[in-house]
């Protein structure tokens, strides 16, 4: 029977943020006796029920259903206006996000040292390093994203998600340790740009918690029939245990730097325990984050309150991902703001680099969080170029340095000096930093 001929009632529902939402509304509503067709809208935030002449809604059982999803169904348009105060949530995400601040600024991996040579010892300790410093924006960013499209059955999903990265890790590590340098993660571009995309991402999740309308209207176009199988892939589970494994392959700094000590392991045994040390490090501050989420969802009248909380940590994670990549990629960014250090004199620069006047040398001296050049920053371009640095105890993303344009790859520096070869820049600006973007950079000049 077409739509035309059947009777037509109006729900609104509150709680919608994304695609998979309308599915699994509808999904719901199609279970009543009677319904025929339902078409649910998240732009307009209604649910539009076709049914039988006969039938009757009982609203207290459908708001039942659609509670126990996280969603809150309204007789009337009027009645959203429920909203906890927005100035409220943004004071609960700004508190967060000063602690996230704090423990970035405490800079803990400076009482351990990162290089190639990496214990699980180490791994371990950088994986907790990771998990309260920048892999925490975007891994924790993607574990609140994923989250928030889990409406049954929450707690496994949660720790199908842990599970399987943990698995991932401690296999794919092995695999890096037993192809050796055979097989590498080189590409920052296609690292830097796969961080913002996913940022993106985030950002637009982030909006539609935040309610934001044009952000509630804006969805990916693929097909409903394809968006079904997505929430059903989504409420079964598989969708945590996939995005658990493939956390592998973001490029937080951290994890690169413990990928790179696996694959220069050389052994199976050797990549899988650094690696698994690694996971089980972040593991703490990721269960924390997933705690968080499953008590707020278990109490009703904070659920408005945990999507406005978690959506503006959501838009702070993205900017600062996204920021940091800019510096990666060498383009402008927030961070040039602070150029106060861009060349130094009064540091001590030791090499024992022979120099020759085949080359022109860039002096860098990495130390604590910092890179800092050392007498010049302008230089000739087409001229066969090195960078010296010497690192006089760098820790975290500080020990992966990376010059987007002149390397292909990011470099771990070892104590003492590291020669780089820049070969022979073409005339432009380039930025230092470290291979996720953390270190302030600095930048060197290239004239013809």
């Amino acid at each position: 029977m077409s739509k035309d001929k059947l009777k037509k009632l109006e729900l609104y529902i509150e709680g919608m943020h994304c695609p998979a939402c309308e599915i699994l509304i509808e999904k719901e509503l199609l279970k009543i006796d009677g319904v025929e067709y339902v078409d649910v809208s998240m732009g307009t935030r209604n649910a539009i029920l076709y049914m039988q002449s006969s039938t009757t809604i009982n609203f207290k059982k459908i708001s039942n259903k659609l509670k126990k999803l996280d969603y809150k169904l309204l007789r009337d348009r009027a009645d959203q206006d429920t909203k906890p105060q927005i100035f409220k949530s943004l004071s609960v995400a700004v508190l967060l996000l000063v602690v996230f601040i704090v423990f970035e600024k405490f800079q803990l991996a400076k009482f351990v040292n990162f290089d190639s040579n990496l214990s699980f010892v180490s791994a371990f300790v950088l994986g907790l390093v990771a998990s309260v410093s920048s892999c925490a924006a975007l891994i924790g960013g993607v574990l609140l994203s994923l989250s928030k499209h889990w409406h049954s059955n929450v707690v496994s999903k949660h720790v199908g998600f842990h599970i399987s990265r943990i698995i991932a890790f401690f296999i794919l590590g092995g695999l890096l340790g037993s192809v050796g340098s055979l097989f590498k993660f080189d590409g920052l571009f296609f690292a830097s740009i796969l961080v913002i995309l996913v940022s993106l991402l985030m950002l637009l999740i982030a909006l539609q918690m935040l309610d934001f309308e044009f952000a509630q209207k804006l969805r990916l176009g693929i097909p409903k029939s394809w968006g079904a199988k997505i929430a059903e892939k989504s409420e079964s589970g598989s969708s945590a245990y996939l995005v658990g494994a493939l956390t592998f392959f973001l490029p937080c700094g951290f994890t690169l730097i413990a990928q790179g000590a696996a694959l220069a392991s050389g052994s199976f045994g050797e990549g899988a325990g650094i690696m698994l040390a690694f996971a089980y490090g972040t593991l703490p501050a990721l269960v924390v984050l997933s705690l968080t989420s499953v008590q707020f969802r278990k109490k009703p009248h904070f659920s408005v309150l945990f999507n406005q909380v978690v959506g503006f940590i959501l838009v702070f994670f993205a900017l600062y991902n996204i920021n940091s990549q800019m510096n990666v990629l060498g383009l402008p960014s927030l961070s040039d703001i602070n150029l106060s250090k861009e060349v130094s004199q009064d540091i001590d620069f030791s090499s024992s680099y022979d120099q020759s006047t085949e080359y022109q040398i860039i002096k860098l001296v990495s130390e604590g969080f910092d890179y800092f050049l050392v007498g010049e920053n302008t230089f000739q371009a087409g001229v066969p170029t090195k960078l010296v640095v010497d690192n006089k105890g760098v820790y975290g993303c500080a020990a992966a340095l990376s010059v987007f344009g002149l390397t292909d790859n990011f470099t771990i520096l070892e104590p003492g000096e590291n020669v780089i070869d820049l070969g022979a820049p073409k005339s432009g600006n380039y930025k230092i930093t470290c291979s996720m973007g953390m270190v302030q950079p600095v930048t060197v000049k290239f004239k013809s």
